[in-house]
């Protein structure tokens, strides 16, 4: 970018905000509709360990899906005033 130092610091910032709001939008989009995935599959691996037990790697699997659910629900929460 060239020009006058506001202009180029406007341009730079102006760019900065596409490429956020991109990175936003694939890490923390549509972070309720993650949210609401994780807890049905984990209600699915639940059900199935109440009926038949879980294998070694399907209690592997479900932990790190919880895992995964605590730091969505924790970053939401954080957003969130």
């Amino acid at each position: 970018v060239n020009g006058w130092m506001g202009y180029i610091l406007k341009e730079k910032l102006k760019r900065l905000k596409g490429v956020l709001k991109k990175w936003n939008k694939e890490v923390y989009g549509s972070v309720d509709n993650k949210i609401e995935a994780l807890v049905c599959e984990l209600e699915v691996l639940d059900l199935k360990g109440e009926s038949e037990g879980l294998l070694q790697s399907e209690a592997i699997e479900r932990k790190s899906k919880f895992e995964h659910l605590w730091l969505l629900l924790k970053s939401k929460d954080s957003l969130e005033f």
